[in-house]
């Protein structure tokens, strides 16, 4: 067949789609179509349905009325997705939660080669053709190397570079559909250049892709992009061409909802109180030439890293003595995270310790994390309130009664992160952005000394991130030590005084930013050539 498509047929057509989940309808009335040589932002704030629009598209979902939905792709009209999936590659935070919370034993090119048969294992040999092919596409997106390591070893933006890999390489069958769901999210600047790269080369040829990419930082968008369509509440309330869209109305910066003072600033009875730096007084954190093996891979060498408890200022402002890691994909900066926390112990002649924390699970309790990969790895079904107050005994999953304080004080953060409406919702019913500021919550409520922050605002629209970094500012004031972990320039406040570096798993630098070299802090957070 003539891989080039009739002008007059659509790939998609979406006629009044509706969409049923739990009772609820989650997509209401959505008249679209998608037509070659066409590739749309999909843009709308978290909870908009974008990610539910996606599955609808590729055939996860199906809607109320069978042919509402009609693919274009093989030249007829038809409402069935049955062997189509293998030509409409996805890329979601769904996906990757879903490796991460498998575990499988595999490796990175095993992961790719699955995208050929739509599966999450390839449990065959590949074609000549196909292993070609793959090789090629892990050549292309720089990810050869990750090939032959196991999916335990990879960081977040590692493994999100393989399943870019996984749905780029079977796309040889033409007309395809690529959807990426945050596609770019957690890579650093010289992946996400090469994969801009990839995307645009693709969008340039005229055999038949159509691609569609929901994204939140507008600002990180390849050429090529043609329309754009919003949604909001699960309905369709726009579409245009790339040049009469304003990003201003992408996801509107609005004002963050009416909620209680920030409860960080209230912290009687709930942790010890901080106090200012004092000469002589223990480090807040010491780690002391720590090695960390991953699955026997030498992942950190040699770290040493000392950090003070922050230097409250007299005017109560917040303090500039919290730190951000800063290094390229794989540099070891989520297994430093998991070392602090004790998830990962020290090798033979290494340590580490925290002030008046003696035990591993009292420094998780200390030393709380917000990342991606604890979204993904918290498997139980609990309502948000629950989440919440499980992170006051550093938990996954609420296996001990709350006190009656400790309820009041998870209220409190949901109410203050603009969440209280979904309290009692459950987590699998909450969008991406959702969910990350649920477990910003869980962090915050025990008002610990040392907060971890792992690419936290990665899936956060406009306005949740915007609260994300005002209520990190605030918490800044109040004692806790920050530690931020970070690939975008625009998520490092100013509170963030220190910065670490990390480059093949060693320290580069520590100490304040304002003496680290600016040409290593633009290739880290700019160019990309570090």
């Amino acid at each position: 067949m003539d891989s080039r498509m009739p002008a007059s047929l659509p790939l998609l057509r979406l006629d009044h789609a509706s969409v049923l989940r739990g009772g609820s309808l989650v997509l209401q009335d959505l008249c679209w179509e998608l037509r070659p040589g066409q590739h749309w932002l999909l843009v709308g704030e978290n909870g908009a349905g974008k990610s539910t629009f996606l599955q609808l598209v590729r055939g996860e979902l199906w809607p109320l009325d069978r042919h509402a939905r009609l693919y274009g792709l093989d030249g007829v009209l038809d409402p069935s997705p049955i062997g189509l999936r293998t030509r409409m590659g996805l890329v979601s935070p769904a996906l990757q939660e879903r490796y991460q919370r498998q575990g499988w034993h595999i490796r990175g090119r095993e992961i790719a080669a699955s995208g050929f048969d739509d599966a999450f294992l390839c449990n065959r040999t590949l074609t000549a053709a196909e292993a070609a092919r793959l090789d090629e596409t892990l050549t292309l997106c720089g990810a050869a190397d990750l090939a032959q390591r196991p999916l335990s070893s990879f960081s977040q933006g590692e493994l999100r570079l393989l399943l870019l890999v996984r749905a780029l390489a079977p796309l040889v069958q033409r007309p395809a559909l690529l959807l990426l769901d945050e596609g770019l999210e957690g890579l650093d600047t010289p992946a996400r250049r090469r994969i801009t790269a990839v995307l645009e080369a693709l969008m340039a040829r005229a055999d038949g892709l159509g691609l569609i990419l929901a994204a939140h930082r507008l600002d990180e968008l390849p050429c090529g992009l043609t329309h754009v369509l919003r949604l909001d509440g699960g309905r369709l309330v726009d579409q245009s061409t790339l040049d009469a869209f304003s990003p201003d109305h992408a996801t509107p910066w609005t004002d963050p909802p009416a909620a209680a003072p920030c409860p960080i600033l209230h912290r009687a009875g709930t942790h010890r109180a901080m106090v200012p730096h004092a000469p002589g007084r223990e480090p807040l954190l010491d780690i002391a030439h720590a090695d960390v093996f991953v699955d026997r891979a030498h992942v950190l060498h040699d770290v040493s890293w000392t950090i003070p408890h922050p230097r409250l200022p007299a005017d109560g402002g917040p303090s500039c003595d919290h730190w951000v890691v800063l290094g390229p994909n794989g540099a070891g900066k989520s297994t430093l995270m998991r070392l602090i926390q004790g998830e990962l112990p020290p090798a033979l002649g290494g340590s580490i310790r925290m002030a008046e924390v003696p035990t591993v699970l009292e420094r998780r309790q200390a030393a709380p994390l917000v990342s991606p990969a604890l979204q993904a790895t918290y498997t139980y079904d609990d309502t948000a309130a629950d989440v919440v107050a499980a992170g006051f005994f550093g938990a996954i999953g609420l296996w001990e009664t709350p006190t009656s304080a400790q309820r009041r004080m998870a209220m409190h953060w949901l109410e203050h992160l603009g969440l209280a409406d979904l309290a009692q919702r459950r987590l699998s019913t909450l969008s991406t952005g959702q969910a990350r500021r649920v477990f910003l919550a869980r962090a915050l409520a025990p008002c610990p000394p040392l907060l971890l922050l792992d690419e936290p605002c990665a899936g956060l629209d406009p306005a949740a991130r915007r609260l994300f970094l005002e209520t990190l500012t605030r918490a800044a004031s109040a004692g806790p030590c920050l530690i931020l972990v970070t690939h975008h320039p625009e998520d490092c406040l100013p509170v963030f005084g220190n910065v670490l570096v990390l480059r093949q798993g060693r320290v580069q630098y520590a100490g304040p930013r304002e003496h680290c070299p600016q040409a290593l802090l633009d290739a880290l957070l700019h160019t990309g050539e570090a």
